[in-house]
């Protein structure tokens, strides 16, 4: 009954969880990047914000899970700079990768 989503609703798998949050009952927290002040900072400093609300754990999915993607498979750095934030904080990180076939 604690337990709350917190994402910056970019679209993809972030839109994913905010539908199983919803269906869930699980409380949804967004810190949404904003490009009208912060540029190309904006993602980066929604991070900021969402490691300022002290997770427990962080999920990030920084490579795309579509196998028709899997040719290009550049790394999201905004993902990654959260991955990395969390876990320098001491927080627990989980990067979510697709299964070995």
């Amino acid at each position: 009954p604690d337990m709350a989503l917190a994402t910056t609703g970019a679209k993809g798998a972030e839109k994913l969880a905010i539908k199983w949050a919803a269906q869930k009952g699980v409380k949804l927290v967004l810190a949404r990047a904003d490009f009208n002040a912060n540029g190309k900072a904006a993602p980066f400093r929604a991070n900021e914000d969402l490691l300022a609300l002290e997770p427990v754990c962080c999920l990030t999915l920084s490579l795309s899970l579509d196998s028709a993607r899997s040719t290009d498979q550049r790394s999201f750095g905004p993902a990654l700079n959260l991955g990395q934030k969390a876990e320098q904080s001491g927080r627990r990180h989980v990067s979510i990768r697709r299964r070995a076939h």
